[in-house]
């Protein structure tokens, strides 16, 4: 997963000219199918928050809405998680 999350970061990092921003959008998306599979943590929100701003540098508002309520909700469910602890 942390393999995938630096590959999907270096990705994103691409002027867009070179056209990578697609394939960083793929890796991130992987990456969250992924993140659904196991308990949510602080760290997993950063796969939303870099995949919300790659939509809004292609031109996807609504989009980039969507991730990021998405992974707000991951968040809060991360910090209520560990305030249980």
């Amino acid at each position: 997963v942390q393999a995938r999350f630096m590959k999907a970061m270096s990705l994103s990092f691409w002027p867009p000219v070179f056209g990578k921003q697609a394939q960083a959008v793929k890796q991130f998306e992987i990456l969250i199918e992924q993140q659904l599979n196991s308990a949510p943590s602080d760290w997993q929100s950063q796969a939303y928050l870099m995949l919300g701003n790659l939509h809004l540098q292609m031109g996807k508002p609504d989009q980039a809405k969507l991730t990021y309520q998405q992974g707000l909700a991951i968040e809060v469910m991360a910090a209520s998680d560990n305030v249980l602890r």
